[in-house]
């Protein structure tokens, strides 16, 4: 439950607005024991909460492997599930494994990964025409029969 001052403008009805997060948390979360701590503090539960939560919210980048804050989570159609107040909250629920994802999170050129809009400069990639890198191809008319 959230006392943010949104309700009007998130057209909630008045019948579903209550005077504490105890009555709501009841009415709404009864199976869920920690409703009324993450009502008083949303931060607690690690999630950022939109008006709630300063700054912008730390998100997961799968191709990266660890979390970003920078401000696009709505140009990249992230969830509120997916949204967290902090990389190492981020982490603990997404990247678990990975031991490095809130250093490289925090810092995300120690990742050695190019990351738009972070990173300096223009990323290193791969020329598509470079013959150091070309697979070497067998053409048959080289090749003999045993």
């Amino acid at each position: 439950c959230l006392n943010d001052g949104k309700h009007l403008e998130k057209f909630i009805s008045p019948a579903l607005v209550y005077g504490s997060a105890e009555t709501c948390c009841k009415d709404f979360y009864t199976f869920n024991n920690d409703c009324k701590s993450h009502s008083l503090d949303p931060r607690i539960s690690g999630k950022w909460v939109e008006g709630v939560t300063q700054g912008d919210p730390w998100y997961p980048v799968d191709s990266l492997k660890f979390c970003l804050n920078d401000g696009k989570h709505v140009e990249n159609f992230i969830s509120f599930g997916r949204m967290y107040g902090s990389a190492k909250a981020c982490c603990n629920n997404v990247y678990k494994l990975n031991n490095n994802c809130e250093s490289h999170s925090l810092d995300p050129g120690t990742s050695g990964k190019w990351v738009e809009g972070v990173t300096p400069g223009n990323p290193w990639y791969k020329h598509p025409t470079s013959k150091l890198w070309r697979p070497m191809v067998l053409i048959p008319q080289f090749c003999t029969p045993i």
